[in-house]
């Protein structure tokens, strides 16, 4: 799962370097930085969101992305999620009640492992179709926010 998410991450952002000369040139001044998230995103590909979460208005967290960029990264997070946490549940909930004599009665370990596995798993579900479904309404505000800043700075 690591090489997999690893490897969509790589493509992502390929494609947006390919596709994006603002990111080009971003990504010629902050190589390190985006070399690092690149290597945190095996553990969960949204951590490319933090390549343009504008963090206290610093440039390193400012790239210029596409939106297709974004969608991209949350289709991506979408099939991890299905490729390696629901088998991962799945598993957990079938060793728990097919090779338990009496279902959760005595096993304490393996209950509390199933429940943690389902529970992340059904938030990790609930926060991409969140995250689908706000992302879209986020770009107006961000835009209010950029001019707002602008007209401060001309005061």
């Amino acid at each position: 799962m690591i090489l997999f998410n690893l490897l969509l991450a790589v493509i992502i952002l390929r494609r947006e370097f390919k596709n994006n000369e603002q990111f080009r040139a971003w990504y010629q001044k902050h190589k390190v930085f985006c070399m690092f998230v690149v290597f945190c995103s095996p553990g969960g590909l949204n951590v490319l969101h933090v390549l343009n979460c504008k963090f206290n208005d610093m440039d390193i967290f400012d790239a210029k992305l596409s939106s297709t960029f974004e969608k991209k990264v949350i289709h991506a997070s979408v099939i991890s999620l299905l490729i390696g946490d629901l088998p991962r549940s799945c598993f957990s909930t079938f060793t728990n009640v097919v090779f338990q004599p009496y279902g959760f009665a005595y096993y304490a370990i393996p209950s509390i492992s199933c429940l943690l596995t389902l529970s992340v798993f059904a938030s990790g579900l609930f926060y991409r179709i969140y995250e689908s479904t706000i992302r879209d309404y986020e770009k107006p505000t961000v835009q209010e926010l950029i001019i707002s800043k602008n007209q401060i700075l001309e005061a």
